[in-house]
């Protein structure tokens, strides 16, 4: 298996926290926030909300940390470890079928000069994901955001291969749909 060298720096950054070295964790966190709290923001629709699931993902990440046996499967261990955050929250509030409403006042605030036309295409794409069913809209992110294979899906939400394959098609086939629908 070729890895990239990303992977390998998480590996070694993994390592180094792991032998007690303080100043390799902020890095480590620094190369993962960003992507997990959008991850976690596709997940609850709420921005707020997926940056204190992701500070809770975190802490247990920090203290878990040096029991992970394979440093090379860092980044599957973490987004697992976000998920289960994830489904605690909803598991906790029971809202799993009433997820927050999309809200343009949660929306990313964007640089003044960015073209018009870009951002609306930005926003009807944004708008269509949050149509999305949270399975197929996790899927998605996983696939499309986290860049995951098939199988390490599968290891992050702890279904079947089959199931992630099929849910990426149906994810697909409904964000298609829908954005042609709000394309009209």
């Amino acid at each position: 298996m070729n890895r990239r060298s990303g992977q390998v720096y998480d590996e070694w950054l993994v390592l180094r926290c792991q032998d007690g070295d303080a100043s390799a964790l902020p890095i480590l966190i620094d190369r993962w926030q960003r992507r997990l709290v959008n991850y976690a923001r596709l997940a609850t629709k709420d921005a707020d909300l997926a940056k204190d699931i992701i500070q809770d993902t975190w802490l247990n990440v920090i203290k878990a940390l040096p029991s992970l046996r394979d440093p090379a499967r860092f980044r599957v261990w973490l987004y697992q470890m976000a998920t289960n955050k994830i489904s605690d929250h909803f598991r906790h509030q029971e809202v799993v079928s009433k997820h927050i409403e999309y809200s343009k006042n949660n929306a990313t605030h964007v640089e003044k000069d960015r073209d018009r036309e870009q951002l609306e295409r930005e926003e009807a794409v944004s708008y269509v994901l949050q149509q999305l069913s949270p399975d197929h809209r996790t899927v998605l992110a996983l696939y499309y955001l986290g860049e995951f294979e098939v199988e390490e899906i599968s290891h992050i939400l702890s279904i079947p291969k089959g199931t992630v394959k099929s849910r990426l098609h149906h994810a697909r086939e409904q964000f298609r749909e829908n954005l042609e629908v709000e394309n009209e």
